[in-house]
């Protein structure tokens, strides 16, 4: 429908840190928004990364919700609350939560 949307990226990236070490990976990003009523949206999405695909110690994953809302042009005021893990540093979620306002010309 006009009023969903789904963006999805996949990246695969391909580093050498250093002439020994040579590090492959996926790098995922989705999110499904649905448009309320004009300039109003809301959003789920979620992310994954691994940059090495020989450890699982190179995942980071995250998954959020938030909206997004236009009151009028050139103004935007974004929120978001979510969850999120760094695999080299802890098993566990962490939270995040963000509030934005962007004003362009």
């Amino acid at each position: 429908t006009k009023r969903l949307v789904l963006l999805s990226e996949f990246y695969y990236q391909w580093q050498r840190p250093t002439d020994d070490l040579e590090q492959k990976g996926p790098a995922i990003y989705n999110r499904l928004q649905y448009e309320f009523v004009q300039g109003v949206h809301g959003y789920v999405e979620a992310q994954f990364a691994k940059s090495d695909m020989s450890t699982d110690l190179s995942e980071v994953d995250a998954y959020a919700a938030g909206f997004n809302f236009y009151p009028r042009p050139h103004l935007e005021l974004l929120s978001n609350v979510g969850k999120f893990r760094v695999s080299q540093t802890s098993t566990a979620y962490s939270d995040i939560a963000w509030v934005q306002v962007h004003y362009y010309f």
